[in-house]
C-alpha cells in the first residue's frame, strides 16, 4: 500500500459520492445534503466538538486525490461538519441547523487544514474502512469500552461544557422521536452549553430535573414520560434566549428560577424503585418495544388474537439484561400536530408551513393547531392537485380534495394507515371536515386537545403517502 501523511486544505475535501450511508450522488453539495438529512444532530455535535476541542488526532481521514480535490474515502461526517463550519450556505439547512453553524462559524478556533492519510487507489483503503465500520471483528477491529471502562475514564472530566454535552446526549438517548424538543437541545448545546451546564451540575438542580450522576455515568430517577414536559421548558427557556447566561450566572437569580419550575416537577410517584442509568433504561425500552410487538404479531393478549384489547396499556413485569423495569406503555400523546413528520417532495411553501405549524404546542395553542391542522391538509391537497396537473383546486370542496387525494394514492381503499382518515372524511360527526372547516370559519368552535391529536394521528399517514406518491411519480 502506498500512502503519505499531508495536510490538505479543508476546502480542496469533499465528501465520496459513493459514501455506503446513502445513495450514489454525483456532486459535493448533494452528498452533504444526503449526510445531513440522515444524521442533523450528529453533524452538529461532531462540528461542535471539532471548534470546541480540534480534531480527533488519532483518527486521520483517508483520502485520495482527484483533480485539485480529495475525496475522503474514510471520514465522511467531519468533512462534511468541517464544510459547513466553514460555509454554513453552502446547502439549504433548516433554520435551527442553519444558526448553530452560522454560530460556529464565527468561532476563530476552526482548522483551515487537515492532516489525512493521502492514497494513490480507492482500493488500498477498503481494508481499513471495512475494519474500522464493522465491527470488533475478533479484536481487529475497534474494541468499545463497557461500563467500568467509560467510569474510570469520566472520572476525570467534570467542566460544565462536558457536563451540559453528556446532558444534551441523554436527552437525545431517552427522547428519540421528540422532533422540536431535539431541535433545541442542539442549539443549546450548539450555543449555550456553559449556561446549561450552569444549571444541571450542581446535584441538587439535576435532581431537580429527574437525574442524578455517579462515577460519571447519569442516571434516570423518575419515568421518563413523567420529565419531559420540564425537560422541554428547561431547553425550550434557554434555546429561546428567554434565561441567558447573564441571568442565570447570578446565583439567586438561578434558585429563583429553579423554585419557579417546582410545580412543574414529577409527582412521587412516578419515582423509580431505584434510579437506572440513560443508556440501560433506553436499551430495556427498546427491547420491551420489540418483545410488544412480537406479541402483538403472534396475538398474545388477552387470548383475542390481536394482542391489548383496546389498543391502550401493555404491563407486566421483565427483566431485561439484568435490569428489572416496569413493562408500562401507553400510546404517547403528540405534542404537536403531525409530529415527526416532514414533506421532503412536497413544494417548499407547503413543507415549510407544516414545519412552522409543528413549532405550536397542542395543549397550550389548541386553536392555533386546528386551524393549522386545517390549513396543512388544504395546502396539502391543493398542491398534489397541482402535481397530478389539475387546475381546479381552489374551486373544489374541502372534503373533495382531502377524499380524491386518499383515492389517488389507494385507489383499492386497502392500505390499513389510511382507514381512519377515510372514516373521517366520509363522517358528519365531531371530526369531520365540516368541522375542521368551523375551526377556522365559526366563532363557536373551540377544538379539544384530544380532537386534535386524534385528527393529527389519522390524517398524518395520509401526508405521508402524498409525499411518497410525488416521490415515487416524478413528472417528465
Amino acid at each position: 500500500m502506498s500512502s503519505n501523511l499531508e495536510p490538505v486544505s479543508t476546502q480542496k475535501l469533499i465528501p465520496n459520492f459513493e459514501n455506503p450511508r446513502h445513495l450514489v450522488v454525483e456532486t459535493t453539495e448533494e452528498a452533504i445534503a444526503a449526510l445531513m438529512s440522515k444524521m442533523p444532530r450528529k453533524i452538529l455535535s461532531l462540528a461542535t466538538d471539532i471548534v470546541t476541542y480540534g480534531l480527533d488526532p488519532s483518527s486521520l481521514p483517508i483520502v485520495v486525490a482527484d483533480g485539485d480535490s480529495y475525496i475522503a474515502l474514510e471520514g465522511n461526517r467531519r468533512v462534511v461538519a468541517l464544510r459547513l463550519i466553514h460555509n454554513p450556505w453552502l446547502i439549504e439547512l433548516e433554520s435551527p441547523y442553519l444558526e448553530a453553524f452560522e454560530a460556529l462559524h464565527l468561532k476563530e478556533a476552526v482548522p483551515d487544514e487537515v492532516l489525512c492519510i493521502v492514497v494513490d487507489e480507492r482500493a488500498e483503503a477498503d481494508h481499513w474502512i471495512e475494519l474500522r465500520h464493522t465491527g470488533e471483528n475478533g479484536g481487529a477491529g475497534t474494541v468499545p469500552w463497557g461500563s467500568p471502562e467509560q467510569n474510570r475514564f469520566r472520572k476525570q472530566r467534570g467542566s460544565q461544557t462536558d457536563a451540559a454535552m453528556r446532558f444534551a446526549e441523554a436527552m437525545r438517548t431517552l427522547f428519540p422521536d421528540e422532533t422540536q424538543f431535539l431541535r433545541d437541545v442542539d442549539k443549546v448545546e450548539a450555543e449555550v452549553s456553559t449556561t446549561l451546564g450552569r444549571v444541571i451540575q450542581n446535584p441538587e438542580r439535576r435532581a431537580h430535573f429527574g437525574f442524578e450522576q455517579l462515577d460519571g455515568v447519569l442516571y434516570v430517577r423518575h419515568n421518563v414520560e413523567e420529565l419531559l414536559p420540564l425537560l422541554e421548558r428547561l431547553f425550550r427557556d434557554l434555546a429561546s434566549g428567554t434565561e441567558n447566561a447573564t441571568n442565570l450566572r447570578d446565583k439567586s437569580y438561578l434558585e429563583n428560577y429553579m423554585d419557579r419550575m417546582l410545580n412543574e416537577v414529577p409527582h412521587e410517584r412516578s419515582r423509580l424503585e431505584k434510579p437506572i442509568a440513560v443508556g440501560e433504561w433506553a436499551a430495556a425500552q427498546v427491547a420491551i418495544g420489540t418483545q410488544t410487538d412480537e406479541e402483538a404479531t403472534r396475538g398474545d393478549g388477552d387470548g383475542n388474537g390481536e394482542g391489548q384489547p383496546d389498543g391502550g396499556e401493555v404491563e407486566s413485569e421483565d427483566t431485561i439484561g439484568g435490569l428489572s423495569a416496569s413493562r408500562r406503555k401507553r400510546n404517547r400523546e403528540e405534542l404537536h400536530i403531525f409530529q415527526g413528520i416532514s414533506l421532503k417532495h412536497m413544494d417548499l411553501r407547503t413543507a415549510d408551513v407544516l414545519k412552522e405549524a409543528q413549532k405550536l404546542y397542542i395543549d397550550t395553542s389548541p386553536n392555533l393547531c386546528a386551524v393549522m391542522l386545517r390549513v396543512v391538509l388544504d395546502l396539502v391537497s391543493a398542491s398534489f392537485y397541482s402535481f397530478r396537473g389539475r387546475t381546479n383546486a381552489d374551486n373544489t370542496e374541502f372534503k373533495a380534495k382531502i377524499l380524491s387525494c386518499a383515492n389517488t394514492i389507494d385507489p383499492t381503499c386497502k392500505e390499513p394507515s389510511l382507514a381512519r382518515a377515510r372514516v373521517l372524511i366520509q363522517s358528519d360527526g365531531a371530526l369531520s371536515p365540516k368541522t375542521m372547516n368551523g375551526y377556522v370559519h365559526a366563532w363557536n368552535k373551540s377544538p379539544l386537545s384530544k380532537d386534535i391529536r386524534e385528527l393529527s394521528a389519522a390524517y398524518g399517514p395520509l401526508l405521508v403517502k402524498i409525499d411518497e406518491y410525488i416521490r415515487d411519480n416524478p413528472r417528465e
